[in-house]
């Protein structure tokens, strides 16, 4: 079939529904999207092109008085069917599901408006289409199955459309800064070379929310896992940046959101240096380190605060050296203790070769590694 008969099939079945809450606002625009996403089969073009069909009628579903339907950002499309998802676990999870699908129970109760769409001003979301003609809670449930499915398939398909997981080009100051972030090792005389950079990849997964939840009277925005992390287990690395997060970081704290990412990225990237960084003492003549699956060993079981200790301290000195440190200090602000804790360090050795060398030391430790052993051989 071709594109433009798929698209006449998929307006003629989306009319005026997007319009029966009678309403202008985010909110009833949003929640309309969600409600009947599957009519033009969760696809953001589709969605698009429906709009402006729409806008271009003379009569009929358009009413004189009413504003044109403005499509959404692919970023709130996305956004939309993770709360359609949401919705149907919620459905599904819901011991009396029975009385949800056949419209006993009430729905708006766990329908959970997202606030930044705008303040819900008619009778909550309803009940999804597709539920209404259910007769009996068996049913119902084998629907919200499959409609959980596809849309899963759809927030799959759009992430991808929008760039997940595909690389990324480095801006002129990243570049810089990951040069200087090599060259913390190389001008030490026990660092003999460099290695090769991991992937380093966009991300559209929702990683907020767990900024949120650490603790309930204040947001934490840590860097692994929420702005980015990296991944040891893939062979060659992978460094994966939350670009959602990022956004949202920056705008809550006020600061750059160019500069967030940087610090991620330098932060991931010193966490890879120091698990992959060769060094004389632990290489031989074929560049193989005898001892390496031990220090793989050590550093995965060693203490977040160690871990984080290390990834902060080589982005302050990174960033020190482009007199960049107010945002970063700004985000500290607002991050957990472990990612306080490289001051410690700096408070008690104000020496960089010294505390480089302590690397050297805790790869051939005996013992195992934590924040403690690091401090007591500075």
């Amino acid at each position: 079939m071709m594109r433009d008969e798929i698209f006449d099939m998929v307006s003629g079945r989306a009319d005026h529904e997007m319009y029966w809450h009678g309403k202008n606002d985010k909110f009833s625009l949003f929640s309309a999207i969600t409600m009947y996403s599957y009519k033009y089969c969760h696809n953001y073009e589709y969605f698009v092109r429906f709009c402006n069909w729409m806008n271009n009628q003379q009569s009929g579903y358009v009413e004189e008085d009413r504003k044109k339907l403005t499509a959404p950002t692919k970023l709130e499309f996305l956004e939309i069917l993770e709360h359609e998802e949401y919705i149907l676990q919620n459905l599904l999870n819901r011991k009396d599901h029975i009385k949800v699908f056949d419209g006993s129970s009430d729905f708006d109760k766990f329908y959970l408006w997202p606030k930044k769409w705008g303040e819900e001003t008619w009778g909550g979301g309803g009940l999804l289409p597709g539920f209404e003609d259910c007769k009996n809670g068996e049913n119902g449930y084998k629907i919200a199955e499959r409609m959980l499915k596809n849309v899963q398939d759809a927030i799959a398909t759009h992430k991808i459309l929008m760039g997940h997981h595909s690389s990324i080009e480095l801006s002129w100051l990243e570049q810089i800064c990951i040069s200087f972030l090599q060259n913390i090792f190389l001008t030490h005389k026990d660092f003999y070379c460099t290695i090769a950079l991991p992937s380093i990849v966009v991300s559209y997964d929702n990683t907020i929310k767990s900024a949120y939840l650490v603790n309930e009277e204040k947001t934490y925005w840590d860097i692994d896992n929420i702005l980015g992390i990296c991944d040891y287990n893939k062979n060659e690395g992978e460094i994966r940046l939350y670009s959602r997060a990022i956004s949202k970081c920056a705008k809550d704290l006020e600061i750059s959101e160019s500069y967030v990412r940087l610090i991620t990225l330098i932060h991931e990237l010193a966490h890879w240096f120091v698990y992959k960084m060769p060094d004389n003492n632990n290489y031989g003549n074929t560049g193989q380190r005898s001892d390496y699956a031990k220090w793989v060993n050590d550093y995965h079981e060693s203490d977040k605060a160690f871990k984080e200790g290390w990834a902060q301290l080589l982005t302050y000195w990174t960033l020190q050296q482009i007199d960049s440190l107010k945002t970063f200090n700004t985000l500290n602000e607002h991050q957990s203790k472990e990612y306080q804790i490289y001051k410690e360090i700096l408070n008690k050795c104000d020496d960089k070769n010294a505390i480089i060398s302590s690397l050297i030391e805790l790869r051939s430790h005996k013992q195992n590694i934590s924040f403690d052993s690091w401090k007591k051989i500075l």
